[in-house]
């Protein structure tokens, strides 16, 4: 996809920008859910802790984060080479 910027011309691949808009997306509806929730305090606490069980929750939940992105990024990758054909 060309975008042009400020007189120039830049070439940006559709994954990039849907891995981009997915992020933003999920981003506000996480902050959302937290700030409605008032979980702050417990996020916190995670962030700051050094108790292990919860360090291996954290680790198992990113886990899943980072496989349900790299899916969905190859998705998204197939899917454009499929129509660029």
């Amino acid at each position: 996809m060309n975008i042009p910027l400020f007189g120039k011309t830049y070439y940006l691949p559709t994954d990039v920008i849907s891995a981009w808009v997915f992020t933003i997306i999920i981003g506000i509806i996480l902050a959302v859910f937290v700030l409605k929730k008032k979980k702050l305090p417990v996020i916190w606490d995670y962030m700051r802790t050094t108790n292990h069980r919860k360090i291996g929750i954290m680790y198992i939940l990113f886990g899943f984060i980072f496989f349900f992105e790299s899916w969905y990024g190859r998705a998204v990758h197939s899917y454009t080479a499929r129509r660029s054909e």
